[in-house]
């Protein structure tokens, strides 16, 4: 039955009856090779020399195989937990239909229209930048690598176009983690928010500008949610991950005010020390830290909330 799987990056897991050793004291089988160690070891080494075939793993119990396939997960490798309670109907969905690069043909599709509307806004976007008469083109290039914005809507592209285009590359599976594309979901949301807030009241974009500016925080952040809820799995992220997400917008502000000093732009009103100054400019700062925090506990509940509806039963 298990021999039609066709699951390229993915790893079916199948949970055996538990099998005891009476020589042994601690317990049994499945006491000792459900352990973090063994179970991270079977993925790295899967990663490392599985070329990313389609694979049935045996576990020793139900417990086991979730936890195996909750590791594979976490990497960015499609798997699913198949036991003898498993419907039939779960079984089917489980294993088909999936290309050679584990995607569903619906999934890679969407993500390459999703990618290609990206693209488009991000080249778009550096042509208007950096055809400004009054600016040299590279000090127009470092304004244009200078916005949150343009950085996370690089982030969102690079993460729906690898899994498709370079499926067994190092950033792929990177960007293929939950983890990072829930943060990556948690940047673009606050990119969105800010733009349409604060930003959009203050000007009047017309022509290109106008096309660029409801790709970049309307249309990408939008397919991304799509793509994040439909088919991101979920049930995997911990809570203290967002600290790790933080990382990333506070090395940004960083950057914006070492910038801003030298040069004297700022890419953000609320972040111009020259018309604020340093005292309210830090305290936009870590209300904007707080904001990415609170949101990213918001993904985290609902990637929960999402991941219980979906877990096998283990008992």
């Amino acid at each position: 039955m298990f021999d039609s799987v066709a699951c390229a990056r993915s790893a079916v897991l199948l949970a055996r009856p538990l099998i005891r050793i009476e020589s042994n004291p601690d317990g049994t089988i499945a006491d000792r090779m459900d352990r973090p160690k063994l179970v991270g070891d079977i993925v790295t080494n899967w990663i490392k020399y599985g070329e990313r075939r389609k694979t049935v793993c045996f576990a020793t119990n139900v417990r086991h195989s979730v936890h195996i396939r909750d590791e594979f997960v976490a990497s960015g490798v499609r798997a699913e937990h198949i036991d003898g309670s498993t419907p039939m109907d779960e079984r089917d969905a489980s294993h088909g239909p999936v290309d050679e690069m584990g995607s569903t043909s619906m999934e890679r599709l969407f993500r390459m229209v999703a990618a290609s509307i990206a693209w488009f806004a991000i080249g778009l976007q550096y042509y208007l930048v950096t055809h400004k008469p009054d600016v040299a083109i590279i000090e127009a290039t470092i304004r244009y690598f200078s916005y949150f914005t343009m950085l996370s809507n690089i982030l969102v592209a690079l993460a729906m176009t690898l899994p498709w285009l370079a499926p067994n590359s190092a950033l792929a599976a990177f960007f293929s983690r939950p983890s990072v594309r829930t943060a990556l979901a948690t940047y673009i949301i606050i990119v969105a928010a800010i733009y349409h807030v604060i930003l959009r009241p203050l000007w009047n974009p017309q022509g290109g500008q106008l096309v660029a500016d409801m790709i970049e925080h309307v249309a990408t952040p939008g397919l991304y949610m799509v793509d994040w809820l439909l088919f991101v799995p979920k049930g995997t992220i911990a809570a203290k991950s967002v600290l790790w997400w933080l990382i990333f917008p506070i090395a940004y502000a960083a950057y914006s005010l070492i910038h801003g000093a030298v040069t004297g732009y700022y890419p953000y009103p609320f972040l111009n020390v020259s018309e604020l100054g340093y005292e309210r400019v830090l305290v936009n700062m870590a209300a904007l830290a707080a904001t990415f925090a609170a949101l990213g506990l918001v993904l985290v509940a609902i990637d929960r909330m999402l991941g219980a509806e979906e877990a096998p039963k283990t008992g």
